[in-house]
């Protein structure tokens, strides 16, 4: 997992980073300031920051609205010397889960991290019922729609293309073609010839005379 810090003091970013290193985390970045978060951000896409709320540049609270944007799913935990209730309940209603006070000890980052990844953990449990229902509805209709074709004795002209999740339409079905009926009989044509020919000997004939 990822893992971005971001607040303005080394200190605190040296704290959270040795408390989080080498438990969870393979990749850990830092940053000072929200502008610089969000360029590594966009870099790396972390699966969780700490996020401090008081910093020059652009604060907490405007980076985190960038982040959800960026990534719906992100996980937040606001680290900030602000412990006023509003301050908590901002950055809670704009997408953070989890909220800590400075000063803090280690213990107190290990209980928010365990926090977060539990509730991590639910959020991955709880999405993959409805990936496997939307994934049968979609093989369900695939399959409905492949019957009806193959079943279907409607006219050629009523036919309409039944177009897959794929992106492959199936094409209209086409009768097959019936041979061309020769315009003449060849014995018709042998007794046509043969009177032509007897016609043309009897008009020489004629002219003879």
């Amino acid at each position: 997992m990822k893992l971005l810090i971001v607040d303005d003091s080394s200190m605190i970013r040296r704290i959270i980073y040795n408390a989080y290193e080498g438990a969870t985390f393979t990749d850990i970045q830092t940053a000072s300031d929200g502008i610089l978060a969000l360029t590594v951000f966009k870099q790396q896409l972390p699966d969780v920051v700490t996020l401090d709320i008081t910093m020059p540049h652009m604060d907490g609270l405007a980076a985190l609205s960038k982040m959800i944007e960026i990534k719906p799913n992100i996980v937040v935990l606001v680290v900030s010397a602000l412990a006023d209730h509003h301050t908590a309940i901002e950055s809670l209603s704009r997408g953070a889960r989890e909220f800590i006070c400075k000063p803090f000890t280690s213990d107190d980052l290990q209980e928010a991290l365990n926090s977060l990844l539990i509730d991590m953990e639910k959020r991955h449990e709880e999405a993959q019922p409805s990936r496997s229902m939307e994934h049968s509805a979609i093989t369900h209709r695939v399959a409905t729609a492949a019957s009806e074709s193959h079943h279907d004795s409607r006219p050629l002209e009523k036919y309409s293309r039944v177009d897959y999740i794929s992106g492959y339409v199936e094409p209209p079905k086409v009768r097959r073609a019936v041979p061309l009926r020769k315009e003449t009989d060849p014995i018709k044509r042998q007794v046509s010839f043969q009177d032509t020919r007897n016609q043309l000997m009897e008009s020489s004939s004629n002219r003879t005379v």
